[in-house]
């Protein structure tokens, strides 16, 4: 008998309201690279840090998903960094998805409510701070490449396929100047056997052969659009991919080659 259920109280707190698409899409393109265990409940979570400008960042310690943006305007109160796990972030944008309407979030010390015009979900917060991240985004970089995100996605999807006796190791190989390179994607010899896909891309820089989890190429090439763009300094450096229309975003990559986490190098 739903008369026996609890009154939701009323979550007393500051509250935005945002466009319901532009949250989806922030939500795709950064939840996916938070951490699914709870060993460092922070890394769980997606941090929302509401300001003038606000900022949606996820990760998992070997990769960082960055939004930087204006999706979130709408500020009622004092800037606010607000944890919210991940999980609960991906189970919303499902609802989400088939909804053409505002979405009002507020939010407490402890809580965060998402409210649609006839639906309020409620999560609890993770409670700490987010890790320092300010210095894992490199200043610059030796090589630039734009591609068609599709075609690598599926070269990578391909390379994943003999790849997975070699800890799902993929090598994006970039030759070439111009208009004229490409990207070499393959997998190492194992024993499923090797493979090697070619796609065509503008170069920048130097050419570079680096080896990276092709687990993490594949999420963030799902969810960023047609024109991809990757960034990287050689075998020894964190690696940047995004879209090469939405400069709002990028997603920080470590090469298999790096022992060190990518979080744990962060001042």
């Amino acid at each position: 008998d739903t008369q026996q259920l609890p009154e939701m109280p009323e979550l007393a707190g500051a509250g935005i309201t945002v466009n319901g698409k532009d949250l989806l899409r922030v939500v795709n393109l950064v939840a996916f690279a938070a951490a699914t265990e709870m060993a460092r409940p922070s890394l769980s979570a997606v941090l929302l840090k509401l300001a003038e400008q606000s900022e949606v960042v996820a990760g998992d310690g070997f990769r960082l998903a960055r939004y930087v943006g204006n999706a979130l305007l709408g500020m009622q109160s004092k800037p606010a960094n607000i944890l919210v796990p991940a999980v609960r972030l991906r189970e919303f944008s499902k609802l989400l998805a088939s909804r053409e309407e505002p979405v009002t979030i507020k939010y407490s010390n402890h809580q965060i409510a998402f409210i649609l015009s006839d639906t309020e979900m409620r999560y609890q917060l993770v409670a700490g701070e987010y890790v320092n991240y300010s210095g894992i985004f490199p200043a610059s970089f030796d090589t630039t490449v734009t591609f068609n995100a599709k075609e690598l996605l599926r070269a990578v999807k391909l390379a994943l396929t003999f790849s997975k006796g070699s800890n799902y190791a993929v090598v994006l190989k970039v030759e070439g100047a111009g208009a004229t390179g490409d990207i070499t994607v393959s997998a190492p010899t194992g024993q499923y056997g090797d493979d090697s896909s070619e796609v065509p891309a503008e170069v920048v820089g130097k050419p570079s052969p680096v080896s990276y989890d092709g687990r993490y190429l594949e999420d963030v090439l799902s969810v960023i659009g047609t024109d991809g763009v990757y960034r990287c300094n050689g075998s020894h450096g964190a690696a940047s991919i995004g879209d090469s229309k939405v400069p709002e975003y990028t997603c920080i990559i470590m090469p298999m080659e790096m022992s060190s986490c990518l979080i744990a190098t962060a001042p």
